[in-house]
């Protein structure tokens, strides 16, 4: 018999990694973090430094890649990144990755060092992205759940978010609303640009509470829940 896991509101359901040689300088922070938690007698620091520029120069030769493209397209798929190396340096990088240490550090840098391997030895397991001045490589895929079981997710706004389900196969069972919400909550939508720089401008404060104001005027015997979201 297999068995039924439950599940108390909807779950992550994208394993997505960015990879940044800018300002973020993640390509490289799962290494480091790495190598600092490894004791390895066969690991020499000259041997884990040259390591480290070649993962660098790796992602940096991807990203130069997309640039010979760059009239055509914005975002390119990536191709096996160990095509940019040496035999001599393919070995020497494959002997220091794999004495590292994985188990020892966060999810998070156990999940790049994952990423990168498999950019590292397969094609389109990534895509070169330009966003204006920045160049990133993103990886991600849909995390199948099904398989540990029968999957049941008690989530609320599983109607409103009926396409994230539907694109994983689940099915939308509908209960009774005994609470009524519907007919006791109301949803306007405002589009109002909060981004980092327009967030400081008193023109968008003066636009969101004249916007309250202007709601709390013709909802006298309402309660106002304010949810803003970043555009």
């Amino acid at each position: 018999m297999q068995r039924t896991i439950i599940i108390d509101e909807m779950p992550i359901f994208i394993n997505a990694e960015s990879f940044d040689i800018g300002k973020n300088d993640n390509c490289l922070d799962w290494y480091d973090e790495m190598v600092r938690v490894t004791n390895d007698e066969e690991l020499t620091k000259f041997d884990c430094e040259r390591v480290r520029v070649l993962i660098n120069y790796l992602i940096s030769m991807e990203m130069a890649e997309s640039f010979k493209h760059e009239s055509e397209y914005t975002s390119l798929p990536t191709k096996k990144l160990i095509r940019h190396l040496k035999d001599e340096q393919r070995e020497l990088l494959y002997h220091v990755l794999g004495r590292l240490k994985k188990e020892k550090v966060e999810y998070k840098y156990q999940n790049r060092y994952q990423w990168f391997l498999k950019m590292l030895e397969n094609d389109s397991v990534g895509v070169v992205n330009r966003d204006e001045k920045k160049t990133v490589i993103l990886c991600s895929k849909w995390i199948e759940y099904r398989h540990f079981g029968n999957i049941l997710v008690l989530d609320g706004t599983a109607d409103i978010v009926r396409k994230i389900y539907a694109h994983g196969g689940y099915e939308l069972i509908e209960l009774p609303n005994y609470h009524n919400y519907k007919e006791r909550l109301r949803i306007l939508f405002r589009i109002i640009n909060t981004s980092k720089t327009k967030r400081k401008n008193i023109e968008t404060h003066e636009s969101i509470a004249s916007d309250f104001l202007e709601i709390r005027e013709r909802t006298k015997d309402l309660n106002i829940i304010a949810l803003l979201m970043l555009v």
